[in-house]
């Protein structure tokens, strides 16, 4: 009995443990993605899927749905968060 509540609370600390360190964009880097891309393309709407980091790599991946068109989502590959934010003259680079 000892031995089964033990591994549930070690299985409860893993799932708060990943729950607590899931990755997250703030909503002014979602306004600085949706500025560069809407600057190329033909956009009315962004949706944010899903914002996810590789451990192994440390690449972060963004999932976004352009025109809420299931066709036309896509993932994009960030090497460093810093290139989320706006540069010094408040424009994005």
């Amino acid at each position: 009995m000892k031995k089964l509540l033990a591994i549930i609370i070690v299985i409860a600390g893993v799932f708060v443990l990943v729950t607590c360190s899931k990755q997250k964009i703030t909503i002014e880097q979602q306004d600085n993605m949706a500025i560069r891309i809407y600057r190329n393309y033909d956009i009315q709407e962004i949706e944010f899927l899903s914002f996810t980091r590789n451990e192994s790599t440390g690449t972060y991946y963004l999932r976004i749905r352009l025109n809420g068109d299931a066709r036309k989502e896509t993932i994009l590959s960030i090497f460093d968060l810093s290139d989320l934010e706006k540069n010094r003259k408040g424009k994005c680079r």
